[in-house]
């Protein structure tokens, strides 16, 4: 069902313009030292950024595993082109560093979607 979900807010994001305005940042995250949650590396780098922003992680046993790739992207001028460049941050940070888990979103502006279905997803963009 995940994968699934990934691939509709994937193809919703591909007619947005995947283009980064000036003022956007992407970030490609990488592995997380051992020890450190996924909420923590959330918390110190993705809150006080822009909106729109999105926040993509891929992990094997989330949230038990200490290694994750992560990627974010913020400063744009929709959600979905945020969606768009922070799930290609992500899919290089997990082939920079072998994982072979999926790269799913954690969380879109300042609301947290880890886990929800894929029509709380499209609410919560539609919503920004």
């Amino acid at each position: 069902m995940r994968y699934l979900s990934i691939l509709l807010l994937l193809a919703a994001c591909a007619t947005a313009s995947t283009s980064t305005p000036s003022s956007a940042q992407s970030i490609i995250d990488g592995e997380a030292p051992t020890g450190l949650k996924i909420e923590d590396h959330y918390a110190a780098t993705y809150l006080d950024k822009p909106n729109h922003k999105a926040f993509a992680v891929a992990t094997g046993s989330f949230p038990e595993q200490d290694g994750f790739a992560s990627g974010l992207s913020s400063g744009h001028s929709s959600p979905q082109g945020a969606m768009t460049a922070a799930m290609v941050s992500c899919n290089k940070a997990k082939a920079r560093f072998n994982i072979d888990e999926e790269c799913l979103f954690y969380a879109i502006n300042d609301t947290v979607v880890w886990g929800m279905s894929v029509e709380e997803l499209r609410a919560v963009v539609d919503s920004y």
